[in-house]
């Protein structure tokens, strides 16, 4: 008896915060809102969308308005919301076709489509619907969020080579026999010797990579 309610209470904590974790639409329009205003962060055909820093510094003011909210379970929903919207406008427009009647045109659900409205034409959804819904539309963010991940993680190596190479090409300062052994373990040598560490970590695609990205 004991074990099963142990058991009952365990089910309802995970119920219970599996309801917790449920985005409402407060919280959806937060941000929407917010991308809305923040063109950078989501339209690919403006420049300073390419600014990396200013994109982390406006999901950092994000999080401070959703505080119950990870940093990545805000971007996870941002793809999840652009899905629904894609999904959304393919019905609608397939069911424009020339050719058919007004009854047969899609009656939109989400109540959110029209305040996500402000996205299409961006690079993120394709306007231009001529047949009806793709089936895997659905799993096309997913690939694409997987795919931004690995690129930031290249980013994230390509700059760390870069300062990496700016460390070691520095010039170091002339030392007395006496005071070699001193700097050989000063804060900038051990630096140095923790990037070359992780630099020997590369991959030969990966050095190869950013050779190619970097000037040395």
């Amino acid at each position: 008896m004991d074990v099963l309610s142990y058991m009952k209470a365990e089910i309802l904590q995970a119920a219970k915060a599996k309801e917790e974790k449920e985005w409402n639409d407060e919280e959806n329009e937060i941000i929407i809102q917010f991308f809305k205003e923040n063109e950078a962060m989501w339209n690919h055909n403006i420049p300073s969308y390419k600014d990396r820093n200013l994109r982390e510094y406006n999901y950092q003011n994000l999080s401070e308005m959703l505080p119950s909210r990870s940093h990545d379970e805000i971007k996870k929903q941002w793809h999840v919301l652009k899905a629904i919207f894609s999904r959304e406008l393919k019905r609608e427009e397939g069911s424009k076709v020339s050719g058919r009647g007004t009854d047969s045109v899609y009656n939109l659900q989400w109540k959110l489509f029209n305040e996500m409205m402000f996205v299409k034409g961006s690079d993120n959804v394709d306007p231009s619907i001529t047949s009806m819904t793709d089936p895997f539309s659905a799993i096309q963010p997913s690939k694409r969020l997987k795919a931004e991940k690995a690129r930031e993680m290249e980013e994230m190596k390509i700059s760390f080579y870069r300062e990496a190479i700016t460390c070691l090409k520095a010039p170091l300062p002339s030392l007395s026999v006496e005071h070699c052994s001193k700097a050989a373990n000063d804060e900038i040598s051990l630096y140095v010797k923790s990037v070359e560490g992780t630099l020997r970590k590369f991959s030969p695609r990966q050095l190869v990579f950013a050779k190619k990205r970097i000037n040395v």
